[in-house]
């Protein structure tokens, strides 16, 4: 295989663009959080009339925290799909075994065999 594979290296990078931007935005909330907490604690905690409101603005940030998690989570399984896909592709270049050292358990690798 003498012409290089036109995605070999260039995969690893998407997952974890975004994760270190995530991860920015979420310094950037927790600083303007930090900044506004007198006001945030009116609006949120001091002035809720029923108890109802605790309870709905609990579920909000819950399902908001599931969701960010279940995000990350998703994002690191396709950082690895990447590595996974980038390791292959070279592997082919070289002329190596394609799946050798590839993550036995990733999709590339499991379609591959």
């Amino acid at each position: 295989m003498g012409e290089q594979t036109q995605l070999a290296g260039t995969e690893e990078v998407y997952a974890r663009k975004i994760l270190t931007q995530l991860i920015v935005l979420g310094a950037a909330i927790i600083v303007v959080g930090l900044w506004q907490a007198d006001f945030l604690a009116d609006v949120y905690l001091k002035n809720q009339l029923t108890h109802v409101g605790w309870f709905i603005n609990g579920g909000i940030l819950v399902l908001f925290l599931a969701g960010i998690y279940h995000i990350i989570r998703e994002f690191q399984r396709l950082s690895r799909e990447e590595r996974a896909i980038s390791r292959l592709l070279g592997n082919l270049d070289r002329g190596d075994l394609p799946t050798e050292g590839a993550d036995p358990e990733s999709l590339m690798v499991r379609r591959y065999v």
